[in-house]
Formats: structure tokens, C-alpha cells, sequence
């Protein structure tokens, strides 16, 4: 057995007991380490071990579902990249109980964080429902890759979104003022998997 050290610098670290005598017909790398061990590390004072800890926990697949509850205020973290991170994850997760902080990364300062938030309420699905408006709200986003993540979730929260559907309307016609084909093709899927009648490009 060994010890592995999350992150680099002078700051704290937080000291990692993993397995090393893994049978080489099983994997060719060691172990990633304990779930119980990377929820602690996500409280460190250092955000490269925070973001060490949630991207080592997104290899954990379901088995790092524990972790939810922690992960929750990573999404107020101080580092853009701890924040993004635990967006994915959660999403990955479908944590139904980061839909309200997830809608709140919809108008961050920082558009990969924007898009990451509406991709993961698309993959948490009806359950992120209470997020309808603010996607709708983001359908308006200057970023185009946003506004095309949140017209996808809004279709994958289906007949829930609703509230969304007359800000997904106002965007087929902006869409069609600058000609983006795509776009509205994106808000007619959307539409359908809604149950909104008329949601075909025109």
C-alpha cells in the first residue's frame, strides 16, 4: 500500500491510502481512491484538489452518487473550474437536488460554466423542471453554444418545460431573423418533446 497526495504547491494536501497490489490481469493501473477519501478532499483549501477530488469521482460512475450532498456547494466555488466540474458531475449523476443552484450557473460570468449547467439540467431531465424559466431565460444567452444546450434541455425536461415554451418560440424567430437553421431545427425538436403542436421549422 501506498499513499497518493492530491494536488501541488505549498498548500495543505490531502494524504490518499490507496491499493497498489491490483492483480495485472485485472488493470494496469492502480486503484482510484476510496469515494469516502475524495468527498472529504472536496472541503480542501486547495481547488486543485477540489477539482482532483470531483473529477476522480466522476470516474467513480454511480458509485459516487454519496457524494452529492458536498458536491452542492462546489457549485458556488471560488474556482471556475471546481464549478464547472461539479456541474458535470451532478448532471452526470442526475442529482435532482442541484436544480435550483444549477439554474442559478445559468447567468455566471463564465460561458463553459453557463453551457455546463444547462447540459447537466438536460441530463437530470423532468425531475429539473423548476429550471424551465431560467433556461428559457438562457435562450437569450450572447453565447451560442448556451443558448443551443439550453433549447436541448428544455426538450429533455419534456412535457414538465412548459413554462419555457413561449421564450423557445421568441428564439425560433431570432433564429430566423439571423438564418440559423440549426438553431431552430434544435427549438423544433424541442417543441415536439414537449407536445407543443407547431413546433416544426419552418
Amino acid at each position: 500500500c501506498c499513499m497518493l497526495v492530491l494536488g501541488s504547491g505549498c498548500a495543505r494536501r490531502t494524504t490518499v491510502p490507496i491499493e497498489m497490489d491490483v492483480p495485472p490481469e485485472r488493470s494496469s493501473r492502480p486503484p482510484l481512491p476510496e469515494v469516502a477519501a475524495l468527498i472529504a478532499a472536496l472541503d480542501d483549501s486547495d481547488p486543485e484538489i477540489r477539482f482532483a477530488a470531483i473529477t476522480s469521482l466522476a470516474m467513480q460512475a454511480k458509485e459516487a452518487t454519496p457524494a452529492v450532498a458536498r458536491l452542492l456547494p462546489r457549485l458556488r466555488d471560488e474556482h471556475p473550474l471546481v464549478r464547472q466540474a461539479a456541474a458535470d458531475l451532478l448532471g452526470t449523476l442526475q442529482a435532482s437536488e442541484a436544480v435550483e443552484p444549477l439554474g442559478a450557473l445559468l447567468t455566471d460570468p463564465q460561458l463553459d460554466i453557463r453551457r455546463s449547467a444547462a447540459v447537466a439540467l438536460g441530463k437530470i431531465g423532468p425531475a429539473a423542471s423548476k429550471a424551465s424559466e431560467a433556461l428559457g431565460k438562457a435562450l437569450s444567452d450572447p453565447d451560442e453554444d448556451v443558448r443551443l444546450a439550453a433549447t436541448v434541455a428544455l426538450g429533455q425536461i419534456g412535457p414538465k418545460a412548459r413554462p419555457a415554451v413561449a421564450a423557445l418560440r421568441d428564439a425560433a424567430d431570432s433564429a430566423t431573423v439571423r438564418g440559423d437553421s440549426e438553431t431552430k431545427r434544435r427549438i423544433a425538436e424541442s417543441l415536439k418533446r414537449i407536445g407543443e403542436q407547431g413546433g416544426e421549422a419552418d
